[in-house]
């Protein structure tokens, strides 16, 4: 019989320690700072990507500034756009109330 897949708790502590392969934590040490450094880096990641289809698709503008990186800001020629985007995506929420 197959082994059953590694939780996704899981793979978040392997993930880790393949990342810092010189690591060495205890239980407690682990929740309260491995976890939350993944959880920082993967928000990040996913906060990257996220931005990036938003720029592609044009709800966002990336304004190069002189000093310091990019700053974001809404497209105002593609706001009606985006407030039907998040309209959708309200109604199509569990728990949402045109779901009740």
């Amino acid at each position: 019989m197959p082994e059953p897949e590694p939780s996704a708790i899981a793979q978040r502590i392997l993930r880790y320690f393949v990342r810092n392969s010189e690591a060495a934590d205890t239980f407690e040490g682990i929740v309260r700072w491995r976890l939350r450094e993944e959880a920082i880096h993967q928000t990040s990641k996913e906060t990257h990507e996220a931005l990036a289809w938003l720029v592609a698709h044009g709800f966002l503008r990336e304004v190069p500034i002189a000093r310091g990186p990019p700053l974001f800001q809404l497209n105002a020629d593609k706001r009606a756009e985006a407030e039907a985007v998040l309209a959708t995506e309200r109604t199509s929420e569990p728990g949402s109330p045109e779901q009740r």
